[in-house]
């Protein structure tokens, strides 16, 4: 069992902790089951774990357990220096009834302020939240995991050059049948758990916000990531997953496997790691078709191209990612800048 508070880089020397996904990780440290109401105990060992040379910004909105909110509790943590809150109103409010810290409206999640709440004047801190602030595309807090995962991805390809291509020797997509300039390896995201439990979470919250009829559907997965992230997301949900063996990239279908009339009359929900134009949705959907099934969406990691957009209020192709544009956000002034191309030899 993981024991050590998860926290992601924003910079060199500030760490985004969200407390929605340290779950795990608070109930181990309090020998608790269920959803712990996050008491002194919690607070203690989140002050343990923060490093003097960083600076943290802890997220506790999305936090669905309780919190306690005794003024004795609340200066613990207040009393570190390189520490910022974000929150709900509430919290903020307990804070401020207590005489301790200053506050800042950020943004909201569906309606529901958001705000900073900081016990010392942190200006590079300050600035920062701010400044993602003034660029977020919905609310705040969505746009923080995105900045999370687009660093990741960024990283990772600038530190391993065979993920980025020349012209003259673009890789080519079998599946979409174009040529791109560089490659999302989704599999770096699984070997730390930490970035396993924010995609996790965030798909979670991404399927229960768009697809209510979730009890009646089955977890698909078409390619080894997805298969690897249905199993995850069905452990979570306990649901039934099944599986397409090699659909995406190459398209592969035993027709001496007897076990296909099983997805007769069910409804799926497509698990992938990667969109990018769409071809792995479209041959999954015309074999569920086939078989006498319904493929009803799909949630992915990341979307290339947003392929599947539809007139207002139209139901079909319901495709959504936790990046629904890799080239969204810039960091330290440069963007990922992932091109398609229709050949090899594309300007």
């Amino acid at each position: 069992m993981m024991n050590k508070l998860l926290t992601f880089p924003l910079t060199q020397n500030i760490e985004y902790c969200p407390i929605s996904i340290n779950n795990s990780v608070l109930k181990y440290n309090a020998s608790m089951k269920g959803l712990p109401t996050i008491g002194q105990n919690h607070f203690d060992f989140i002050c343990q774990s923060i490093k003097d040379e960083k600076d943290y910004i802890l997220d506790f909105s999305n936090y669905n357990g309780g919190i306690d909110q005794n003024p004795i509790m609340l200066s613990t943590l207040a009393n570190n220096h390189n520490v910022v809150v974000l929150s709900e109103e509430k919290l903020k409010d307990a804070f401020l009834n207590s005489g301790i810290g200053f506050y800042k409206e950020i943004g909201n999640i569906q309606g529901e302020k958001i705000y900073l709440t900081y016990f010392e004047e942190n200006a590079q801190v300050i600035s920062f939240i701010e400044s993602l602030s003034l660029n977020n595309k919905g609310n705040i807090i969505d746009y923080f995991h995105r900045y999370v995962l687009t660093d990741f991805f960024m990283k990772d390809i600038e530190g391993n050059p065979i993920y980025s291509f020349e012209k003259g020797s673009l890789k080519y997509l079998e599946s979409s049948n174009v040529y791109v300039n560089k490659y999302i390896n989704v599999k770096s995201l699984f070997v730390d758990y930490k970035y396993v439990a924010l995609i996790i979470n965030d798909l979670k919250k991404l399927i229960d916000e768009h697809f209510q009829e979730i009890n009646e559907l089955v977890f698909l997965g078409v390619s080894n990531n997805g298969i690897i992230l249905a199993n995850l997301l069905a452990f979570e949900y306990q649901k039934e997953v099944q599986g397409l063996n090699r659909l995406g990239p190459i398209y592969c279908l035993d027709k001496e496997n007897k076990k296909y009339d099983q997805f007769y009359n069910k409804k799926y929900l497509l698990i992938s790691d990667v969109i990018c134009m769409g071809g792995e949705y479209k041959m999954a959907k015309g074999i569920i078709d086939m078989l006498g099934g319904e493929l009803v969406g799909g949630v992915s990691v990341v979307k290339i191209r947003d392929v599947y957009r539809n007139k207002k209020g139209s139901e079909k192709n319901r495709v959504y990612s936790l990046l629904e544009d890799i080239n969204e956000i810039e960091i330290g002034g440069k963007k990922i800048d992932y091109k398609v191309f229709i050949d090899d030899c594309e300007e």
